[in-house]
């Protein structure tokens, strides 16, 4: 019984570690080129009329930087209700092993799988 609760429980945890990971971490990989991205299409508005236009590209930066600053604040947002979800569904997990050994497995998995989603 013991083996089969120990590989149980390093299956779950290789599952949960495969799966998990922050939004936000995702969000500042992509964060360059966005704003690369963003960068180019300012320009190529500025230069529409044939010559510059700081005003254009100092405006439609501003916007490029509110509109990412708006996908930060939902990423966030995302990542603390996961969190949230996973500290209720620890909390109301009835799990309980027969042995002390057991008991504390299911422990560190519970912290484990908080600490996945909450940092």
């Amino acid at each position: 019984m013991k083996k089969i609760l120990i590989g149980l429980l390093i299956n779950i945890a290789f599952i949960v570690s495969a799966s998990a990971g922050p939004a936000e971490d995702k969000y500042w990989e992509e964060t360059a080129d966005r704003m690369i991205e963003s960068g180019r299409i300012c320009s190529d508005e500025a230069h529409k009329t044939g010559q510059f236009n700081s005003d254009v590209f100092s405006s439609c930066m501003a916007t490029a930087r509110e509109i990412d600053r708006e996908l930060l604040e939902a990423v966030r947002a995302k990542d603390e209700k996961d969190c949230d979800s996973m500290r209720a569904r620890i909390n109301n997990s009835t799990a309980r092993a027969k042995s002390n050994a057991g008991n504390f497995l299911l422990g560190m998995l519970e912290r484990q799988m908080e600490n996945m989603a909450c940092y």
